[in-house]
């Protein structure tokens, strides 16, 4: 470290916090040695300071290269160097500062060294490694022994003269950025997979997609393991094209405002997304959006009005991106498919059902029964139908306490295959970089005969809605609330079946009601809260076109719930 001389007469206490001060100089002081705090981890021999050349200052930003990587070059490849990062000082100020700024924030400025310009270190690194930014130069603690004291990030010098450099910088540049909006601001830090993923679009809002092959590198690591977790973080190549390809599918579908909100609100984790989604009036949440990038991912096309199933980006379009199913399974009238998946959390995996033959006559059902070893895990399975005419719909199914059905009618009629995409959706918070949990679901598939039907009793509900009705005769009762249904120590989550709207509208809809030792008979209001006593006749109750059949016996617990509202005379 370069030596500062001090007079004679300061008192020893000055003498040991200033040891203990990071490197500190004027920006135009570049004739005496000077050194760099650098990660050791990013160094071959692990060595944690270095001394350091001044090559160029421009609007927004300070270049300095590593003074023993810079004189082992030859003179005309520091020439080369040297010319490079003039040239570049430009394209970073005029292109890449305001571009991410206006998305991700700004940086802490003037900061630490309250100075606005940042500083850019071109440091060798081993060829693995990009760059990277470290927090503790924005450290103001004279305790911070290893800090810069500057907003700072470094750069490989191997990338000093690359095509790549614009887009190295500006992914290190928005970490500099989502620092000060989130550490500094709220005093969060946030989860590794939305910082890497912002810093991945952000090569996206500067303009530098197609530097080289960057986005096109990250597809290629995508497409070889499409089922890496989303959320947990080993920092493999898979894991930055996942949380790219993530963040460009946000700003795709729902824009740059979004991406804006998860960057400068005050939270972190998937919490940020959501908030970010109800600040613009989306009515979804991040497991709702995850399973529609899942779909997407397969799709990659606009087949209906929501376009929430495709890219818009020409790099990621469907001769680019498209994930193929892991397994085409073939069902028919004697087989019955078993497989079973580990999963992490937000890992998906692509199953593709197809009929092994069509009959008109004698139409089936196609029947998926998903069962996970652990009660308490939660999965979501999106699901895309696609019939012989091209007609594609696309829904959600829940696995929860277990076990979830899923029946498709007309499977050997009309469809021409039925992709299932089942990821957990259990942990939503307090992500541990290291953990390795994996949580295992079994698929068990089969034909069953369209005339298929429920007994008393069953609780039934669709794909994608969360409303749980019981069945009786050919009626059906919703039951308005958890707690009414908790009341009825026989009736289980786990028993609840999932059947297609088509064979839920084969039920009729019943609101009528009575207390087992009350012979009034109430009906139900639609939104499930009052009760109205049917005050008429045995012969005005017929007459009014209701079935004394639809009548169902409720609880106590039940029958309390509801508020009285006034008597129903016709």
């Amino acid at each position: 470290m370069r030596k500062i001389k001090k007079t004679t007469y300061t008192v020893i206490v000055l003498l040991f916090v200033i040891s203990f001060v990071a490197p500190i100089f004027s920006q135009a002081q570049v004739s005496s040695p000077v050194y760099f705090f650098v990660d050791p981890n990013y160094k071959i021999d692990s060595h944690q300071q270095e001394e350091i050349l001044f090559l160029h200052s421009s609007q927004r930003a300070y270049f300095y290269v590593e003074k023993k990587y810079y004189d082992n070059l030859s003179s005309e490849a520091q020439a080369q160097v040297s010319a490079a990062l003039q040239d570049f000082g430009n394209t970073f100020d005029t292109k890449i500062y305001d571009r991410v700024r206006n998305i991700f924030g700004s940086e802490w400025n003037p900061g630490v060294d309250n100075d606005s310009k940042i500083t850019i270190y071109f440091t060798d690194m081993p060829t693995k490694y990009n760059g990277y930014f470290r927090e503790i130069d924005e450290n103001t603690s004279p305790f911070a022994v290893n800090s810069n004291k500057r907003e700072m990030i470094y750069i490989n010098a191997n990338y000093a003269t690359s095509y790549q450099l614009p887009a190295i910088v500006t992914h290190e540049f928005q970490h500099l950025a989502h620092y000060n909006q989130k550490r500094k601001q709220y005093n969060l830090v946030q989860e590794k997979w939305i910082n890497e993923g912002l810093s991945e679009y952000a090569v996206t809002v500067a303009g530098y997609e197609e530097s080289g092959d960057y986005l096109n590198e990250r597809v290629r690591a995508f497409k070889s393991s499409p089922n890496t977790s989303l959320i947990l973080w080993n920092d493999s190549i898979e894991n930055y094209a996942t949380a790219s390809l993530f963040m460009h599918y946000l700003a795709d579908v729902y824009g740059q405002e979004l991406i804006y909100g998860i960057s400068h609100n005050g939270y972190v984790g998937i919490e940020s997304i959501n908030r970010a989604l109800a600040a613009l009036n989306i009515s979804k949440d991040f497991s709702q959006v995850y399973s529609d990038w899942t779909a997407s991912l397969f799709l990659n096309q606009n087949f209906d009005n929501t376009q929430i199933y495709a890219y818009k980006n020409s790099l990621l379009n469907f001769l680019n991106l498209r994930v193929n199913a892991r397994s085409t399974l073939t069902i028919s009238d004697t087989n019955l498919i078993k497989t079973s998946v580990a999963l992490q959390d937000f890992s998906p995996q692509w199953y593709r059902f197809i009929p092994a033959n069509y009959d008109l006559q004698n139409p089936k059902f196609l029947n998926i029964k998903f069962e996970s070893l652990d009660k308490l895990d939660i999965f979501k399975v999106a699901v895309i139908i696609t019939t012989l005419a091209g007609d594609i719909t696309v829904d959600t199914h829940t696995v929860t306490n277990g076990m979830s059905l899923l029946d498709i009618p007309n499977f050997n009629q009309n469809i021409s295959s039925v992709v299932v995409i089942p990821a957990s959706h259990t942990k939503l918070i307090g992500f541990d970089n290291s953990e390795n949990k994996f949580r295992v679901l079994s698929i068990e598939a089969s034909l069953k005969d369209s005339g298929y039907s429920l007994k008393d009793g069953d609780l039934v509900k669709t794909i994608g809605d969360n409303k749980v009705y019981v069945v009786k005769g050919n009626t059906k009762r919703w039951i308005p609330s958890p707690k009414i249904f908790n009341g009825y120590g026989h009736l289980k989550w786990e028993n609840i079946i999932e059947v297609s709207e088509g064979i839920l509208n084969t039920y009729a809809e019943s609101r009528l009601i009575k207390f087992a030792q009350d012979y009034r008979v109430y009906q139900v209001s639609s939104d499930g809260k009052i009760k109205q006593w049917l005050n008429m006749s045995p012969t005005q109750f017929i007459s009014s076109g209701r079935d004394w059949g639809q009548i169902y016996e409720i609880n106590q617990n039940e029958f309390g719930r509801y508020l009285s509202g006034p008597q129903i005379a016709t």
